[in-house]
C-alpha cells in the first residue's frame, strides 16, 4: 500500500493475530440447562450490547479465549462482528484473537475494513469468509498512538450515525401508522367534504356481492414448483393489505384444474377467511403472460356489484374499525386457527357513499399513500447510505486520512516488532480437538 502517512506500516492479519475456526457439536451434545462449555453459534446470540449465553455443549469441538473477536463467516448474517468470550464455537462463527500489543477497538475497525472489503468484492447470494480472507489480508497500521486517536473519532462518528438510523428506521414503523389514521378518517366520513354533505348508506356486505366463492386447495402432494405449468395458487402469505402477488412458486399440475369459478380475473378482491390475520386485496391487472390464477381455501373471492368500487371495499376492509370488527366476528375453526363465516362475513354492515363519493375516496386515499411511500422511499435510502457512509468513513480512516498526524508517535514499524517478539515467545499451541485451527 503506497501512500500511507509517515510512521505507518502495513502487516497482514495473520501476523499480528490468531484465528480460531469454529467447529459444530453434535445436535443432542447441545443444551439450554448451563451443562459444559458455553456455546456460540452465530449472531443471534448478540444482543448489541452483550452475547446472550443461552447455549452450552458437552462436546466443544473448539473452544477460544477471553479477548476474541467474533466474526460471522456462514450463513445471512455473514460479516457480522462482537466481542467474543471465552467458549466453544460453532462452524458459522470464527474467532480472531488479536496481540495484546495492539488496541483492540481498533483492531476490531481493522476487521470490520477488511470483511466490508472481501463481502464487497464476494460473487452469490451469501458469500462466505474463509480463514485466508482473514489472515491473508493486508492491513495499513498506524502508530498505537494513532490508533486511539482513530478510534475515539470513529466512535464520536458512529454515535452520529447510530442516532440516525433509529430515527430513519422509526419512520418504517410509522408508515403502517400513518396509513391506518388516513383510512380512519376516509370511513369516518372526514377525508372527503362530499361524504359530509351526503347522508352515510349502511348496508351488508351481501348487498355489494354478485358473487363469494371460497377457494379450494389439493393435497399439499399435487402441487408443484414448477414454473411452466398453467395454473398458480394463490396462497393466503401472498395476500397482502390492500393488494396480493400470485404465489408462483405454488403451481397446479394441468390435470387438477380447478372450476372455472375459481379463476381470479382483475377488479376481483380477495379475503382472507382463516389463520390469525384477516387481509384483503383487490386484483387490479391479469397479465396474459403469468399463469392462470386460482385461490386456497383458507380465503373468499368476491365479485362486487357495479355500485361498490372494489378499491373502495379494500381501503374499507383494512380500515383499523373494520379490522377489529372482523376479528370479532371469528369464530374458533381448524388447525389454522379462527375463521370467519360466510353468514357472519355477508352479514357485516358497512357504510358506503355513492359511486362518485367512492371514486374520490380512493383517490385521496391513493394520494395519500402515495405521499407516504414516497417518505418511507427516502428514508429507506437514506438509511443505506448511512451505512456507506460508516463504511466510507471507515475506509477513510484506514487511509490516515481521518485525524491529524502526530511525528512524535513511536512508528508503527517498532510496534510490530514488539507483536513478532511476543509471538516468537508464546507457547506454540497443539492443533487439535477443543484447539484452534
Amino acid at each position: 500500500m503506497s501512500g500511507l502517512p509517515k510512521g505507518w506500516a502495513t502487516t497482514d492479519l495473520g501476523a499480528i493475530g490468531e484465528v480460531y475456526c469454529g467447529q459444530s457439536s453434535t445436535a443432542s451434545d447441545v443444551n439450554g440447562e448451563g451443562r459444559g462449555t458455553p456455546y456460540v453459534t452465530g449472531p443471534e446470540q448478540w444482543t448489541g450490547s452483550e452475547i446472550e449465553l443461552n447455549k452450552w455443549t458437552t462436546t466443544p469441538k473448539r473452544t477460544v479465549p477471553e479477548g476474541c473477536i467474533f466474526i460471522t463467516v456462514k450463513g445471512a448474517g455473514v460479516g457480522k462482528m462482537f466481542p467474543g468470550v471465552a467458549c466453544a464455537i460453532g462452524r458459522d462463527v470464527y474467532a480472531y484473537e488479536p496481540s495484546k500489543q495492539l488496541l483492540y477497538p481498533f483492531v476490531m475497525r481493522a476487521l470490520a475494513n477488511t470483511v466490508n472489503a472481501v463481502i464487497r468484492e464476494a460473487r452469490g447470494d451469501i458469500p462466505g469468509l474463509s480463514k485466508e480472507h482473514i489472515t491473508d489480508h493486508t492491513v495499513p497500521l498506524p502508530p498505537l498512538a494513532e490508533q486511539k486517536r482513530i478510534v475515539a473519532k470513529l466512535e464520536a462518528l458512529n454515535a452520529k450515525s447510530a442516532r440516525a438510523r433509529t430515527e430513519l428506521t422509526r419512520i418504517e414503523t410509522l408508515v403502517s401508522r400513518y396509513k391506518q389514521a388516513v383510512l380512519s378518517k376516509a370511513f369516518s366520513g372526514e377525508l372527503v367534504t362530499s361524504q359530509r354533505s351526503i347522508p352515510t348508506a349502511r348496508v351488508e356486505v351481501r348487498e355489494m356481492l354478485s358473487e363469494l366463492a371460497q377457494g379450494w386447495s389439493p393435497k399439499c402432494d399435487k402441487i408443484s414448483a414448477s414454473s411452466d405449468q398453467q395454473w398458480a395458487v394463490i396462497t393466503t402469505t401472498a395476500i397482502q393489505p390492500f393488494s396480493f402477488q400470485p404465489n408462483e412458486n405454488k403451481v397446479l399440475p394441468t390435470n387438477l384444474l380447478p372450476r372455472e369459478h375459481l379463476v381470479i380475473e382483475e377488479g376481483d378482491v380477495l379475503i382472507t377467511r382463516a389463520g390469525p390475520r384477516v387481509r384483503c386485496g383487490v386484483c387490479c391487472y391479469v397479465e396474459t403472460t403469468r399463469p392462470r390464477l386460482m385461490l386456497c381455501d383458507k380465503a373468499y373471492r368476491l365479485r362486487l356489484k357495479d355500485l361498490c368500487d372494489p378499491k373502495f371495499f379494500v381501503f374499507m376492509m383494512n380500515s383499523p374499525e373494520l379490522l377489529s370488527r372482523i376479528e370479532d366476528m371469528k369464530t374458533g375453526g381448524n388447525d389454522s386457527g379462527l375463521n370467519l363465516t360466510q353468514e357472519r362475513f355477508t352479514s357485516l354492515v358497512l357504510p358506503t357513499w355513492p359511486l362518485e363519493v367512492q371514486h374520490e375516496i380512493v383517490r385521496r386515499i391513493e394520494s395519500a399513500f402515495a405521499k407516504i411511500d414516497r417518505l418511507a422511499a427516502e428514508a429507506k435510502r437514506a438509511l443505506a447510505l448511512v451505512g456507506r457512509l460508516d463504511e466510507a468513513v471507515l475506509a477513510k480512516a484506514f487511509r490516515g486520512e481521518l485525524v491529524p498526524q502526530d511525528e512524535n508517535d513511536e512508528p508503527a514499524a517498532t510496534l510490530l516488532a514488539r507483536v513478532r517478539t511476543e509471538r516468537e515467545a508464546a507457547p506454540k499451541v497443539k492443533r487439535g480437538r477443543g484447539r484452534k485451527a
